[in-house]
């Protein structure tokens, strides 16, 4: 009896040694794998081109493609899989499937914006655009100087013909300015590289803006120190909408390609975009630091020269006589540490709304506790407060006004009678600035209240109902680098 039960047990062991193997197996085997991945193939070679100045999409540095971009994490996921060899693009020749040496490129990996009739030209050639891996916006950088230029700009007015807006042939930015922006067509200085328009920018005093999308504006100043302390960021919303996308021209990529971007690659971008945000405004930040400093090393010099003057012009003259009748200056207090700058934003939404508040709240915390922002909201007014008047104090000391516009919040009496007029006059006669988001559709009432000058974070007839996570937070990350600008500039 007890050899039989062994027998049993042994059986059952070998089973399950049996399962483990093959669970195995087929584990190894790549079937149970979500990506879509081939063997590495090391006699097929295939082609990876980039653009050498697109940071932080894509760099050329040191003869090869810079990590930490965009393409770079592309490259590096992909030639786990297949064997890549890097090729650098020129920029005219950025959507070329075969190079003059007869390489016929594989991917094509740069800050490319997806328009409908560059899609049909590759799709002509068997290729095609990846899936969208970032928005982003037409912008403007302008000289500091030029504060009459940076207004015509921000109001779509015109400039002196002798003035010129840099742009580079062929872009989508061009396009953007022949077509929709007419009155500077006598100003476009058009150049055929980014690296030629660069130089352009430092030597010639007449280019007083260059357009082209915000988020290659913001790598060329975190990279180039000349045009960081010359050159500053208009206007405060994107002019459009932009989408990037990687040109695949062999087909058999564009799966892995596209499942790279939907797990990883948006995510990659976005945070490569929240960097250049951080860096910007730490760069800004020493500028202003070091103007200071040599701001308060003139003024303390002075003074200890008049100090200094002043006693050997004592001795000089006769005891009975005063060559400074007034009361003697109290002496310098030594300087204190500079008080952290705080920037109050005001949040206006109706209590109905309190779950997108919340939401809010979580992406604006980390700012908060960096000391970079002073959010308020009703929730901090605390039992025993007057709470008219703390909500008066806080519309009285905002800089940036949020405002989570719905169906609700159009229905609010308080709102819209107490706290919408004061944000408004402020942004009118002080600069405060207006940021709306939508939750819900309210499209009708939007277009015809005041809030329908203020260009949104997001389209009316996109609000945040018919979003899903993923899309909401992009709007809120979205947000919280706008407040970033406004907080920078």
């Amino acid at each position: 009896m007890k050899l039989k039960i062994l027998q049993k047990w042994v059986n059952l062991y070998l089973l399950l040694i049996t399962l483990i193997i093959v669970l195995s197996f087929l584990n190894n085997s790549g079937i149970t794998q979500t990506l879509p991945k081939i063997s590495k193939n090391k006699q097929q070679v295939f082609y990876f081109g980039y653009e050498p100045t697109a940071y932080p999409v894509s760099l050329k540095e040191n003869n090869t493609l810079t990590s930490g971009t965009f393409c770079y994490n592309l490259w590096n996921y992909l030639k786990d899989q297949y064997t890549f060899e890097l090729y650098s693009i020129p920029f005219q020749q950025r959507f070329r499937k075969t190079r003059e040496n007869g390489i016929v490129l594989d991917v094509g990996c740069g800050p490319h914006s997806i328009t409908q009739e560059r899609r049909k030209n590759l799709q002509s050639e068997n290729a095609d655009f990846s899936i969208t891996y970032f928005t982003t916006g037409f912008k403007y950088i302008v000289k500091k100087d030029r504060s009459h230029v940076k207004h015509a700009l921000e109001n779509q007015e015109s400039i002196n013909a002798t003035l010129k807006i840099a742009v580079i042939n062929g872009t989508t930015p061009h396009d953007y300015l022949i077509k929709t922006q007419t009155i500077y067509e006598k100003n476009l200085q058009i150049f055929s590289d980014r690296k030629s328009l660069l130089e352009g920018l430092k030597q010639d005093d007449s280019i007083v803006a260059y357009l082209t999308d915000e988020l290659l504006l913001k790598g060329l100043l975190v990279k180039d120190k000349f045009l960081r302390e010359n050159y500053e960021l208009v206007p405060d919303h994107p002019l459009n909408k932009d989408k990037m996308g990687v040109v695949i021209y062999n087909p058999q990529l564009q799966s892995v390609i596209n499942t790279w971007i939907d797990e990883q690659g948006r995510d990659v971008m976005q945070q490569l975009d929240r960097d250049l945000n951080n860096q910007l405004y730490a760069k800004q930040s020493r500028f202003k630091t070091s103007i200071i400093r040599l701001y308060a090393i003139a003024v303390l010099t002075a003074i200890a020269l008049f100090w200094l003057f002043r006693k050997n012009v004592k001795k000089a003259l006769p005891p009975t006589k005063s060559f400074f009748p007034c009361p003697q200056p109290e002496a310098i207090p030594t300087p204190m540490e500079p008080i952290e700058t705080r920037h109050k934003i005001f949040i206006s939404y109706s209590h109905k709304d309190k779950a997108y508040l919340e939401q809010l709240q979580v992406y604006l915390k980390p700012l908060e506790r960096k000391g970079l922002v002073d959010r308020w909201d009703d929730t901090r007014i605390k039992a025993g407060m007057k709470w008219r008047e703390e909500i008066q104090k806080a519309l009285d000391s905002a800089k940036i006004a949020v405002l989570l516009v719905s169906s609700n919040f159009f229905a609010s009496d308080f709102i819209n009678k107490d706290e919408l007029p004061p944000l408004l006059q402020a942004a009118e006669a002080d600069g405060a600035s207006i940021l709306a988001i939508i939750l819900n559709p309210c499209t009708t009432i939007f277009n015809l209240s005041e809030l329908s000058q203020y260009q949104t974070l997001n389209s009316p007839n996109e609000p945040l109902s018919r979003m899903d996570e993923h899309q909401k937070g992009e709007v809120f990350d979205s947000l919280s680098a706008r407040i970033m600008e406004i907080i920078n500039s």
